[in-house]
């Protein structure tokens, strides 16, 4: 039996646009392994219910395993502190998804 291999995406899709990169990321990615995989997505409210669907099938065509983490309810209050205290953060250098992986520890299971 193959190991499981979980991989880790985060997403801030405000216009609606950025998803299709991910998911061109994610079929490449399951089109080369035959090794069983497990998708993390960490997003928030920018992840709209059509790409949400389209992550949903994708996966599923793969035989896949994929969950989301809705890191404004699961990290709110973290993701606050940190922009109190790097209020341009997220302005000058980097998204919203960039602190997401930065938290990515507090959400994944600890077996991952």
């Amino acid at each position: 039996m193959m190991d499981r291999i979980h991989v880790c995406y985060a997403i801030y899709d405000k216009k609606g646009t950025f998803s299709k990169y991910t998911g061109t990321s994610m079929t490449s990615m399951l089109e080369n392994t035959d090794s069983p995989v497990t998708l993390h997505l960490l997003h928030d409210a920018t992840l709209n219910e059509d790409n949400r669907e389209k992550f949903e099938a994708l996966a599923a065509k793969y035989g896949q395993k994929i969950f989301f983490c809705d890191m404004e309810t699961l990290c709110g209050e973290v993701l606050s502190g940190i922009l109190e205290i790097l209020p341009d953060a997220i302005v000058t250098r980097f998204s919203q998804a960039a602190l997401y992986r930065l938290l990515s520890g507090i959400v994944l299971p600890q077996s991952v």
